[in-house]
């Protein structure tokens, strides 16, 4: 990618990674590409594609059309020697031309999912940087209950990606980035917006600047019509309040039963529980659902282990 500089933002789907694009994207000397999905979707499931399969996907992707690059454009460095294609290089390639059609040297990409990604992105790039988005489980539980998308999954398995994502983001981003990896909480970034992005600004070696507070234009380039629905508070304004919603819109078993599938997150001091796992009411039941969850997130997390590796192999970046 020449000079330019490559970050991610990651974290489990609902924690505000929308709104902390919005933001970014709105600083001079930074932008960041509409969700696309490109790393989980198409280097961690088809590794392997060739040229001609890489241009059918592409152009049947309606998200791909978001980037507002031609097939041609992107396609053709590789029309000329097939041999030097790969999925990799192909994302290199968008990241590189959207950063030269906005000026700047800072290009980002902002996917959820890419959590389960990271020793990817590792292996693809040079120095990334990684901010993780950490939100309280509980608010997060209650927003996917709302969003198209999530409201029908069953919670268990809502908490379950909850739990492994949270888990494997924690575990593998200080491991492969060190310093180039920072931990950003959903609450402090709506309650003092400008503290936390200074300290965004500072990993990405860049001056804090004003216009990322005012993001309500920039959100509106990277949010399309079809995800309004559950990402219009990224639109603006700014929704200091929006937390702890959880707390009058979840009965007490609800709560206990998340801070029981949870408990990485609650024992890691980043929240307060509201009941103790081993507290007067129900503590068998707790104990059950934070072990099972533990098995289940092991099974979890050697399947996005296993997905990481097979993709690795096939980058040649």
């Amino acid at each position: 990618m020449s000079d330019q500089q490559f970050f991610a933002i990651v974290g489990v789907g609902r924690s505000g990674t929308t709104l902390l694009m919005s933001m970014l994207n709105a600083h001079p000397k930074i932008a960041i590409i509409p969700e696309i999905h490109f790393v989980s979707q198409y280097i961690m499931k088809r590794p392997f594609a060739k040229l001609s399969e890489a241009i059918k996907m592409t152009s049947n992707d309606p998200r791909f059309a978001r980037l507002n690059l031609t097939i041609d454009d992107v396609m053709k460095p590789f029309f000329k020697d097939n041999k030097s294609f790969s999925m990799d290089i192909l994302y290199k390639r968008i990241l590189q031309l959207y950063a030269s059609k906005q000026g700047v040297r800072i290009i980002g990409d902002k996917a959820p999912k890419n959590i389960e990604c990271l020793p990817i992105l590792h292996r693809i790039f040079k120095n990334p940087k990684i901010i993780h988005l950490i939100r309280d489980p509980r608010d997060v539980y209650l927003s996917r209950k709302k969003a198209d998308w999530s409201k029908s999954r069953k919670d268990i398995l809502q908490l379950l990606a909850y739990r492994s994502q949270y888990s494997l983001g924690r575990r593998f981003g200080p491991r492969l980035f060190g310093k180039n990896y920072l931990e950003i909480h959903y609450e402090k970034l709506i309650n003092k917006p400008n503290i936390e992005l200074n300290r965004i600004c500072k990993l990405l070696a860049v001056t804090f600047d004003k216009r990322m507070l005012n993001f309500s234009a920039s959100a509106r380039e990277l949010v399309f019509e079809d995800e309004i629905a559950w990402k219009k508070e990224a639109l603006g304004p700014l929704l200091k309040n929006n937390m702890n919603k959880w707390k009058l819109e979840l009965n007490p078993r609800k709560i206990r039963f998340i801070e029981a599938a949870c408990s990485p997150t609650f024992d890691g001091g980043f929240y307060k529980r509201r009941y103790k796992i081993l507290g007067i009411q129900r503590p068998i039941v707790n104990v059950v659902i934070k072990n099972i969850m533990g098995i289940l997130s092991v099974f979890y997390e050697t399947i996005v282990r296993f997905n990481n590796l097979r993709a690795i192999r096939s980058i040649q970046s």
